[in-house]
């Protein structure tokens, strides 16, 4: 008799016990999911800016001017933060006037800045009349706080162990700075061609010395004196081009210029790796200037004309869709067509007829589509 109380009073202590723990469980995840989280931020946020329960944020270090109306910023991410592959970008916030807006950036820094000194650096050219880089020009000041996305971007070396060429053109330089820092680690071989007009090419001090090294060759090719990318310039300085993996970044029309040669060349397609700083022009054709579309949306029929994008099409009439880069790069306005078919200004690719994900910022409705945000 006596036994069996004492096994009932265990019971019931083990019981109090597996209750009392389920419950301070679920009251730790209420506490600190990412709702409850969200809530304490603006009060963590005042007494320690860089310091975030769930949102990567960053502050900026320094701020470098760069030939030619850019500037190099350097920020140092808070934990939340992992690491990156040389040649990714980051979508960087900032607010305007109480409006948060993101843009990507690719990372212009070695990956071994950030290992020994919790830094990165993206390198950003002001646009005419563009709102964020305008604001970080004339604003953005060491010591300042900015949000960031986690590494982004699939513009990065293979495991294969080959040669590379690398051919660049202004801005679209800064994915293979930091590149380049990799293959000197590794020992890869790497050509590069860089393309600007004379006394415009960045970071010419540090490809001097990068251009020391055995595996690495640099030449920095003036358009105004030597020209734009040539199939003359490939057999100058890259007489093995057919066994080497080629990546291109830069102005929408190098590119594309650069892939027609090393497509002729006979370099395979599946060995040139292409990333745009800028949307490709659309080729004014009589089909799209003559184009009317109409995007059904939250019961709404909105009508597009030309080379209307569907996100420009509901902006235009009232509709506040999510959207970052509007470049096609981000992903952030991706949403689901139901129905229809879409012109992808970047890829120059038309959708399937049904169902599928389509980026609003760079798709243009052929004839009626319906989508769902």
């Amino acid at each position: 008799m006596e036994a069996a109380v004492i096994l009932h009073y265990k019971l019931m202590e083990m019981t109090a016990y597996l209750t009392f723990n389920k419950a301070a469980h679920e009251f730790n995840y209420s506490l600190f999911n990412t709702s409850a989280a969200n809530y304490f931020e603006p009060i963590i946020e005042k007494y320690f800016p860089n310091y975030s329960l769930v949102q990567i944020k960053g502050i900026v270090k320094d701020i470098k001017a760069e030939l030619n109306n850019k500037i190099t910023v350097t920020i140092q991410p808070n934990k939340n933060w992992k690491s990156f592959k040389a040649g990714q970008y980051i979508e960087l916030g900032i607010k305007i006037n109480g409006v948060h807006y993101k843009r990507p950036f690719t990372i212009s820094s070695s990956v071994a800045q950030f290992e020994t000194h919790k830094t990165i650096s993206v390198t950003i050219q002001r646009i005419d009349a563009g709102k964020v880089t305008t604001h970080l020009f004339e604003h953005l000041k060491t010591g300042d706080i900015v949000s960031l996305s986690q590494a982004q971007g699939d513009f990065i070396h293979g495991a294969e162990n080959i040669p590379l060429l690398y051919i660049a053109g202004g801005t679209g330089i800064t994915p293979f700075r930091s590149m380049l820092y990799e293959c000197l680690q590794t020992k890869r071989h790497v050509t590069l061609l860089y393309y600007a007009k004379a006394g415009q090419h960045l970071f010419t001090d540090e490809f001097t010395a990068l251009h020391e090294a055995d595996n690495i060759h640099i030449h920095l090719i003036e358009t105004d004196i030597h020209g734009r990318i040539s199939t003359d310039h490939l057999d100058k300085y890259c007489s093995d081009l057919l066994f080497r993996n080629v990546y291109l970044c830069g102005p929408a029309a190098m590119t594309a210029t650069a892939k027609n040669i090393l497509v002729h060349q006979k370099v395979q397609e599946k060995n040139i790796h292409t990333e745009h700083f800028t949307l490709p022009a659309i080729p004014a054709t009589t089909h799209l200037k003559d184009n009317k579309g109409t995007v059904s949306v939250q019961n709404k029929q909105l009508p597009t004309t030309g080379t209307t994008t569907v996100l420009e099409a509901m902006e235009a009439n009232g509709l506040q869709p999510a959207y970052g880069c509007r470049m096609g790069i981000c992903k952030q306005c991706q949403c689901k067509k139901n129905t229809g078919v879409v012109l992808n200004r970047l890829t120059g690719i038309y959708s399937e007829q049904g169902e599928g994900y389509i980026l609003p910022c760079v798709s243009i409705p052929i004839g009626a589509i319906n989508i769902d945000l």
